[in-house]
Parts: C-alpha cells; sequence; structure tokens
C-alpha cells in the first residue's frame, strides 16, 4: 500500500494490467498499463519513497530481452512506469530466475 491505496497486479496470467483500490472505497480502478506485460505471482513488488517497484515475471522470447524488461516502477503522483536500467550481468537471472528485495531504512542505535 501507498498510503491508503492498494495496488494489485494479476495473478494468474500474463498481463500488464494493475489496478488499485482506496481503503476507504469499494472502487477498483485501473492504473496506467505497466510497460512490459508480467505474470503477478512471478513478480516481486517493492514500494520505495511512494513508489511501486515490480520486478521479473516478464514475457521474453529470449533472454536477450531481459535487459529491457526486467524491472519498472511506478510513480502514482505522475501516473506513469518508468523502465529500470538493466542490472550488472552478474546479477541478470535466466529466464525463472528468483528475485529478492529488501528495504534498509536505517536504524538509529542511540
Amino acid at each position: 500500500a501507498i498510503g491508503s491505496t492498494i495496488y494489485c497486479l494479476r495473478n494468474e496470467e500474463l498481463s500488464n494490467e494493475v489496478f488499485y483500490f482506496n481503503i476507504g472505497s469499494d472502487d477498483l480502478k485501473a492504473c496506467p498499463p505497466m510497460i512490459n506485460r508480467r505474470f503477478g505471482a512471478r513478480t516481486v513488488t517493492v514500494i520505495l519513497d511512494g513508489k511501486l517497484y515490480v520486478l521479473g515475471g516478464y514475457d521474453t522470447p529470449t533472454d536477450d530481452d531481459l535487459d529491457s524488461s526486467w524491472a519498472e516502477v511506478f510513480d502514482p503522483v505522475q501516473g506513469q512506469w518508468t523502465s529500470l536500467p538493466p542490472p550488472p550481468s552478474y546479477l541478470t537471472p535466466g529466464r525463472g530466475g528468483l528475485f529478492a528485495a529488501a528495504v534498509d531504512y536505517g536504524h538509529d542505535s542511540k
């Protein structure tokens, strides 16, 4: 969730559709579509600094397409998706690769 808005990717089928709803509302609305179609169940989705990052779950005919489709970010203020630059080659997964994400908010030991 970003604030009181929950985002939903399609789970069972290849799609670029993303939906959202506000916790105080029963209305499910469509976001602008992702740049690349993805299997929602095969993605890692992270919210960081008010933006929605979607990694993996891509549909590529060959591994040569991974650089352009491996991840993208949605800015709800701008209402648009942006492709992320490709990761270093040693981090590039093969088809069916596994992604994980961690967010470090820092820790003040005082």
